[in-house]
């Protein structure tokens, strides 16, 4: 869709070091889903960081490190050219 506005004609890639973060089995399921699942309120924000913590494929710290070294990786292989990265949030 982006490359058909730009008139983009090059390669499209999907970096899987540029993926979402890896939630395991809790991937997919809203905030709520995943409180009612651990008895806890939705607003008990330290609770549920721990069970994610605790319980999640890839933690926040590894998720960090993955992205920040294939955005570097990027850098590196395609150095003086344009790219065009996109995500969501």
């Amino acid at each position: 869709m982006i490359g058909e506005e730009i008139g983009f004609t090059g390669e499209y890639i999907v970096d899987d070091a540029l993926i979402e973060q890896d939630m395991g089995e809790y991937a997919g399921k809203t905030l709520s889903e995943v409180a009612n699942m651990v008895n806890a309120n939705v607003e008990d924000h330290h609770t549920l960081r721990r069970f994610y913590k605790e319980n999640s494929v890839e933690n926040m710290a590894q998720f960090e490190e993955r992205i920040l070294r294939g955005y570097s990786e990027l850098l590196g292989k395609y150095k003086g050219k344009k790219i065009l990265i996109v995500a969501h949030a």
